[in-house]
């Protein structure tokens, strides 16, 4: 009779520790499958990061051509300014020796004036 009892607790034990080995296995199994998903999880997480950081930089590259764009308009127009401004002073200039021209001449005009009234009197 002891035998008959002891047999189905051995076949207990025997099932116990398959089920254990099997439970082993398929924890070693779900472990690396558990291992890959949270190295997925990580690069994934890795991937929205750089993705926000360019999204940041974009923005902000846009800002700064946008701000790029507007100083080249405005550097066109003061460019253009300071080209009207260049021919008004380079007219100026022109003027002033047209003006010195006549001052030269006019006072040679009266220096011969002087030298003819000069001699004019001494005679």
């Amino acid at each position: 009779m002891e035998r008959l009892k002891g047999a189905p607790r051995r076949t207990a034990l025997a099932n116990a520790s398959k089920r254990a080995a099997e439970a082993e296995q398929t924890a070693k199994t779900k472990e690396s499958v558990l291992k890959k998903k949270t190295e997925e999880a990580e690069e994934l997480q890795r991937r929205v990061e750089l993705t926000r950081q360019c999204n940041r930089l974009m923005k902000g590259l846009t800002a700064t051509l946008q701000k790029l764009d507007e100083a080249q308009k405005k550097l066109v127009v003061a460019t253009d300014r300071a080209d009207h401004l260049d021919a008004k002073v380079l007219a100026l200039h022109a003027e002033a020796d047209a003006f010195e021209s006549k001052y030269q001449n006019s006072k040679k005009q009266l220096n011969l004036l002087i030298t003819e009234m000069d001699s004019l009197a001494i005679n």
